[in-house]
């Protein structure tokens, strides 16, 4: 079946949805402005919403290891690109090589650095996948939160969600007139300022824009050329149209633009004097530090433009979900191989790597969910991917110098069914199908030879989930999952590739995790939230730097984030929030692991597959400490 086919099939599904939805709707009802969440009124936890498993729901209700950021908590802790998120988010080291980005959450990640590559902590903005590695480095601008999902997601995010996934939203429209300005200096002349607008159009329609632009000269410099190196600049603009002409019904229409060049992953200077350029310039000059020397200013630009269009219908106990988007996004950046300034002839120095990618990418996902709060819940949806990708510049000089088409089909059907078993207890069960395709076209100009090759894979995720809510605002769950990375057909990148097509196979994780999940009540009935990660034990076959297929493998992780030996239950009874009191329980081996007990089960279990000696049992030892105030 071609590719039109599946676009009109997944498309007409949407239109024919929607329009039969709308058929009853009489009169349409002024949108009005939704009531927000109860915060900060002494009445418990305040509610925090995430969409991390394709609904909206409260943080507390979701049997998931995620994190949520909200945009103000972002602005206030000074995180303003993708890059510095790792500081914020537990397990997540975001890492980049040149402008390729290279996130890893709990140890997975990529360190892939080739065009056509895609990243195993896959990035999405306003639930839209953003293709590519070098898509995944950017400013953050009007941002309502950020969720880091850590684990498989295989089954409802997809293809390459295989360490977990980065869930960007932007800020929606407001039926409330309201307007932000900010303004920044610092080092380095570095200047920023960004404009924020939005307000109604007419009772039923609103709108916002968001302007930036940041800047600065760069944090290094040449000492033979004299110029600053490293610097960094980005110009964007995103709007969006809101209309609500009912309760009922919701269309969002997203546009951006984005420009930038950040070159501070791409200067560079020989480590301890490492360079092949000192073996026929043997006194040349070398770098060190912030200060540089080489042939030229690298650099790393990119620029990118698209839209979306979500559309959201409430049936009677079924809700109607259709995003749809295209993008564009190209990246183009030089580096300084040798990174230094030999001016002598040869193939070891002014050697220099440039490489341009040019993305076109369509997306169509439908979906539909059961709502209400009966026992039985059901999630239903289709995904539909296409990607042509260009090179009309890959080269090395001297040595390497090709062009690149490349085309990337993916379509998948996925969904997850919840029985709750009683009111603390509930099952929940999640496939996903994706059958997969590339094409491509590789052409030496120095050779004038050309090689083609097309590959097809598919895959079978699934997800089971175990979740104990033993107490109000706290739960055990138990997850096991898989996730799913394409296989890649890597483009030649020396002269002696172009003679084959370097194929590498899917990757495959499979996870066993369990966790728990508790509120933290502070003194005087203010709320707050915090997620406790439990134990990881996952299998993976993984792609390497060498760009080729490693065996299998299996780790172990705790994570620990109150203590290293044991966890805190902090409480404040409602019906007097002057009290409160904390439980420490010491757990001995288990680190920091809140799931005692199916953290001992788990290591049990695993200890009798792999026929090592059975963990020692857990000793839990409480300290009770009240305090009064």
């Amino acid at each position: 079946m071609k590719d039109s086919a599946y676009i009109k099939y997944l498309l007409a599904g949407t239109a024919l949805a929607f329009s039969i939805g709308a058929m009853p709707m009489a009169a349409q009802a002024a949108a009005a402005e939704p009531a927000p969440a109860d915060a900060g009124q002494g009445e418990g936890l305040v509610d925090i919403i995430v969409t991390a498993q394709k609904r909206t729901e409260r943080l507390q209700d979701v049997p998931v290891a995620v994190t949520a950021l909200a945009g103000k908590a972002l602005q206030e802790a000074n995180i303003s690109d993708t890059k510095a998120l790792g500081s914020v988010v537990p397990s997540l080291n975001f890492t980049h090589t040149a402008s390729f980005a290279q996130p890893f959450i709990r140890g997975v990640g990529s360190r892939g650095a080739t065009s056509g590559d895609e990243q195993i902590v896959p990035v999405y903005v306003d639930g839209v996948y953003q293709v590519g590695m070098t898509a995944g480095i950017f400013k953050l601008n009007s941002i309502d939160r950020i969720e880091v999902l850590r684990g498989p997601q295989g089954t409802l995010f997809g293809r390459n969600a295989v360490g977990g996934a980065i869930n960007i939203v932007t800020r929606d429209p407001s039926f409330t007139p309201s307007g932000e300005m900010g303004f920044g200096y610092g080092r380095f002349n570095e200047l920023k300022g960004d404009l924020y607008l939005s307000g109604p159009l007419t009772d039923t329609l609103a709108a916002n824009i968001s302007l930036m632009r940041h800047q600065d000269d760069g944090y290094a410099r040449d000492v033979l050329r004299h110029t600053r190196e490293a610097a960094s600049e980005t110009s964007s603009v995103r709007a969006k149209l809101l209309w609500k002409p009912s309760e009922a019904l919701q269309a969002k229409l997203t546009g951006y633009y984005i420009k930038a060049g950040d070159a501070a992953g791409v200067v560079g200077f020989p480590l301890n004097g490492n360079t092949a350029a000192r073996r026929l310039d043997p006194n040349v000059f070398l770098g060190k530090g912030y200060s540089l020397s080489n042939s030229f200013s690298p650099y790393a630009n990119t620029e990118s433009y698209g839209g979306s269009l979500d559309l959201d219908y409430d049936l009677s106990g079924v809700k109607l979900t259709g995003v749809t988007s295209y993008a564009y996004f190209t990246s183009d950046f030089l580096v300084d191989n040798d990174v230094t300034a030999s001016t002598i002839p040869g193939p070891l120095t002014s050697t220099r790597f440039r490489g341009v990618d040019q993305h076109y990418t369509f997306t169509q996902e439908v979906r539909a969910a059961s709502t209400g709060d009966g026992p039985f819940k059901w999630l239903i949806g289709g995904f539909f991917f296409r990607d042509l990708l260009k090179n009309p510049v890959y080269e090395s000089v001297p040595g390497l110098s090709v062009t690149n088409r490349g085309k990337t089909r993916s379509v998948a059907v996925f969904g997850e069914l919840e029985y709750r078993l009683t009111q603390e207890l509930s099952v929940k069960v999640g496939a996903r199908y994706t059958a997969d395709k590339r094409f491509a076209n590789t052409y030496d100009v120095l050779l004038n030879k050309r090689l083609t090759d097309t590959r097809k894979w598919d895959d079978f995720s699934p997800r089971v989930t175990v979740d104990y809510a033993f107490a109000p605002h706290q739960r055990v769950y138990f997850t096991y999952s898989e996730a799913f990375k394409s296989g890649v057909i890597i483009q030649p990148i020396t002269t002696t590739s172009i003679d084959f097509i370097n194929v590498v196979d899917p990757e495959k994780l499979r996870a066993v995790r369990d966790g728990m999940w508790m509120a933290v009540n502070e003194a005087g009935g203010t709320g707050g939230a915090a997620r406790i990660p439990g134990h990881d034990v996952a299998g993976k076959t993984g792609t390497a730097q060498v760009i080729s297929n490693t065996g299998k493998a299996a780790a172990g992780k705790t994570e620990k984030d109150l203590r290293d030996n044991g966890w805190f239950v902090f409480f404040a009874p409602k019906d007097n929030p002057q009290i409160a009191g904390v439980v420490f329980l010491e757990h001995g081996v288990h680190g920091g692991n809140a799931a005692m007990v199916v953290h001992h089960i788990l290591d049990t279990f695993f200890a009798k597959k792999e026929g090592r000696p059975l963990p020692p049992k857990p000793e839990l030892k409480p300290n009770l400490n009240p305090s009064m105030g």
